[in-house]
């Protein structure tokens, strides 16, 4: 069973763009940089595809960060950080899908302290920007299961995600925030998108949309969490 203490609040995004060009990589480094405090990966991986990880410092080598982000070998930049809680960042860059995608998630006790979550949903908005996201969300990940994959538990405890769909892009699911980006909006309206049974609506500068399901992640076990998400299900 996975402890309290385990659980994390999850950014994904995804993006019609490929990430893995220099000037997008440098771009996204640069922002993990610049945006600073918990936000900045402490050391990332540089081993290629089947071999061993093999990790270090993200400050002393931001050069090679881009390297990483950017190279063909590289399934992207995975970098993770362990102070003052634990951050697993993924940007995955690929020269095989259409769709490349971006994941970081941090422990949920530390959101919940005071002014963190804003923090969080700042950065989001930023790395949102600067990868043109199509769509994304953020998540209590032990709450908020994708409807999108299966999970499977095997007797040895191991967690595997089976997906559900393979052939065509799609939503995951509806979670605590939920970005959709310009087409999205452009798809549904944004008149019908403003009258959705949601906490909170936020409207960004690029014609996207965020769509807050309650105050905070922080209670997605609750009843009346689920049942909110229900009803904009529902809508």
């Amino acid at each position: 069973m996975t402890r309290k203490s385990d659980w994390v609040l999850e950014l994904n995004l995804q993006t019609n763009l490929f990430l893995g060009t220099p000037e997008k990589a440098t771009e996204i480094v640069d922002y993990l940089t610049v945006f600073g405090g918990t936000f900045v990966p402490e050391t990332f991986d540089i081993s290629r595809r089947g071999t061993r990880p093999s990790w270090v410092s993200f400050e002393q080598n931001r050069d090679r960060a881009v390297v990483e982000l950017s190279h063909p070998e590289s399934p992207g930049l995975v970098a993770r950080r362990t102070k003052p809680t634990n951050v697993d960042y993924v940007v995955a860059s690929s020269r095989s899908l259409m769709f490349d995608w971006c994941h970081v998630s941090m422990g949920l006790g530390w959101t919940q302290k005071s002014g963190h979550l804003d923090d969080f949903v700042r950065f989001a908005k930023g790395l949102y920007a600067i990868v043109e996201a199509s769509s994304g969300h953020i998540a209590d990940a032990e709450h908020e299961q994708r409807f999108d994959e299966l999970v499977h538990i095997d007797e040895t405890g191991r967690e595997s995600h089976i997906p559900r769909f393979r052939e065509k892009p799609h939503l995951p699911g509806l979670f605590w925030a939920n970005f959709f980006g310009p087409e999205y909006v452009e798809m549904w309206g944004a008149a019908f998108l403003r009258h959705a049974p949601c906490r909170r609506l936020e409207e960004l500068s690029d014609g996207g949309m965020i769509l807050y399901l309650s105050e905070d992640p922080f209670q997605a076990d609750s009843g009346s969490y689920g049942e909110a998400k229900n009803r904009l299900y529902g809508y």
